[in-house]
C-alpha cells in the first residue's frame, strides 16, 4: 500500500487541496447519481454552470474515487500506474504555465504534456480567458480528443460563446461528443467543505 500510495503523489496532489476529499462528501441525490455514472462509465464529461454549482467539486470527486479504486492489495501494479498519470489541471495555470515556457521552444510545458497524456484528466475552469491569444486548453481538448482519452472539461460558458471564440470544432468536440450535466439545475450547492 506504500508503495502505491506513493506513485499516486502526483495524481492526489494535482487535486486542489480544498477538494481532496470531495469523493468522501455527502452529496445530493442528483449530484451523487453524476459521480456514481461517471465513475461507471469513464467517458468524456462536461459540467457547466455558474461559479458556486459544483462543477469543480464534483469533477474532483470523481478523481478521488478513481484513485481509490486502486489503493487496495488486489490493485494490479497496471492499474495503479495507469491510475498515477490522473490530473487536475485548471485552464488559467494551464495558460500561465504555457506563458512562462521558453519562446520558441518546440515542446510544450510540462503541464501541458501531463494533461495530455493522462488516462483521466480533469480541466477546470475551461475558456477562464477567451480573449488571450494562445488557448492551450482548447488545444489540449484538442489533443486528448484524438487521442481518444476521457476528459471531464468544466466551463462557465455556453457553446456558442467558446465557438465563437474558439471555432466549431472544439465546440463540437466538448459538446457533442461528452456527456453534459448543467450543474445549474442543481439543488443550490452547500459552502464547499
Amino acid at each position: 500500500m506504500r508503495r502505491q500510495s506513493a506513485r499516486l503523489a502526483d495524481a492526489v496532489e494535482s487535486i486542489p487541496e480544498r477538494f481532496r476529499n470531495a469523493h468522501k462528501w455527502t452529496w445530493d441525490k442528483k449530484r451523487q447519481r453524476v459521480i456514481d455514472a461517471a465513475v461507471a462509465t469513464g467517458g468524456h464529461l462536461l459540467l457547466t454552470g455558474l461559479p458556486g454549482q459544483g462543477k469543480s467539486a464534483i469533477a474532483c470527486a470523481i478523481l478521488g474515487r478513481r484513485l481509490q479504486s486502486v489503493q487496495h492489495d488486489c490493485a494490479t501494479w497496471a492499474e495503479v500506474e495507469d491510475a498515477s498519470t490522473i490530473r487536475f489541471i485548471s485552464d488559467p495555470d494551464l495558460c500561465r504555465a504555457e506563458a512562462m515556457h521558453p519562446l520558441g521552444s518546440k515542446v510544450d510545458s510540462p503541464m501541458y504534456m501531463a494533461g495530455l497524456h493522462a488516462s483521466l484528466l480533469v480541466l477546470d475552469d475551461l475558456g477562464f480567458d477567451l480573449a488571450s491569444r494562445r488557448h492551450p486548453g482548447a488545444e489540449l481538448v484538442m489533443a486528448r480528443y484524438n487521442a481518444r482519452r476521457p476528459t471531464i472539461v468544466t466551463t462557465g460558458h455556453t457553446r456558442s460563446v467558446v465557438e465563437e471564440r474558439w471555432g466549431g470544432g472544439v465546440g463540437r468536440r466538448i459538446w457533442t461528443q461528452s456527456f453534459g450535466i448543467n450543474c445549474d439545475e442543481f439543488p443550490a450547492m452547500e459552502a464547499v467543505r
